[in-house]
């Protein structure tokens, strides 16, 4: 139910009534993902200029930009807790119900756990796991073997452990070697812009 100070802010804003409901509708109801078929590439999705179409647009970028006072805008970076949703549904139910664990397991779509656990490796963040597992006496290898998926998801999303759950998605691994965050931050030295960092956290 919206409250009179809430009529206020939406008017003062623009939004009507209809867009809010259809809104919380939206919540309720959830979306649907998006079934992809391939990845975009060159040719399908990508357009590829030439070496001298290149250089045509790297010499007007650099002419143009002097006139300009330049400024890179970064979505904020949420916490990772829904990327994760899957994974916290199979932790929960991992001592509560065996059962459903197999269940769970017999899902082997992209976004699955099973998908998790059979991809495991190929994560960015599998050598900084492998080491917080190692440190903490334990082995990857052999909680893979021995299916001790618990003790994995303890390990990645777990605030003792690395708290992947938690972290903003641009502190999680997407590449082996550095966060989006780093990469943000290079990228702006790279076209020596002004780095501006604003930090939201959850009380």
């Amino acid at each position: 139910m919206l409250l009179e100070n809430d009529l206020k802010l939406l008017k003062q804003k623009g939004i009507s009534i209809d867009a809010i409901n259809q809104q919380i509708e939206l919540f309720k109801k959830g979306t649907q993902y998006l079934n992809i078929t391939q990845p975009a590439i060159i040719s399908c999705g990508i357009s590829k200029l030439s070496d001298s179409a290149l250089k045509k647009a790297g010499k007007k970028f650099e002419k143009e930009s002097r006139k300009l006072n330049m400024i890179k805008f970064v979505p904020a970076s949420g916490a990772a807790t829904r990327m994760f949703k899957h994974l916290y549904e199979f932790k929960k139910h991992y001592k509560e119900s065996p059962d459903r664990v197999l269940g769970l397991l017999a899902d082997r779509e992209f976004n699955s756990p099973y998908y998790f656990f059979e991809n495991l490796a190929n994560f960015a963040f599998i050598n900084d796991l492998a080491t917080h597992i190692h440190k903490k006496g334990g082995s990857i290898d052999s909680f893979v073997k021995d299916k001790r998926y618990g003790r994995i998801l303890s390990a990645l999303l777990g605030k003792k452990g690395m708290n992947y759950g938690n972290l903003p998605k641009g502190l999680i691994k997407f590449h082996k070697y550095i966060t989006t965050f780093h990469d943000q931050l290079l990228k702006n030295i790279w076209l020596k812009l002004p780095i501006v960092v604003n930090v939201a956290r959850n009380e």
